[in-house]
């Protein structure tokens, strides 16, 4: 079961945009880009950690399980939140993708 999800993953998952890049766009579209910088967890803000293009099937999944994620133009962004550890890792990938609840 872990290889399919592995695989699944690297299939949706398409391209880390550097958060430089997001610096630079944010000033001139920050209101389009606010809702992937982070979320309200129990009353405190969680910075998001890094930034990936999605397709736009997987970013729909992903707000569907609330995670910040953002339609920009034609691209589909997610802030993930974590980081320092492998995708196959990240729990709510795991969910999406039919692994453990």
């Amino acid at each position: 079961m872990e290889t399919q999800i592995t695989l699944r993953i690297k299939e949706e998952i398409k391209v880390n945009i550097t958060v430089l890049m997001l610096d630079v766009l944010i000033p001139n579209y920050y209101d389009e880009l606010t809702p992937v910088l982070g979320i309200y967890e129990e009353n405190e803000f969680k910075s998001t950690i890094g930034y990936w293009l999605v397709s736009e099937w997987l970013y729909r999944q992903l707000l569907a399980h609330h995670q910040p994620v953002v339609k920009f133009k034609n691209l589909y962004i997610w802030g993930r939140m974590g980081t320092g550890y492998s995708l196959n890792d990240e729990e709510v990938l795991i969910t999406i993708f039919g692994g453990k609840n």
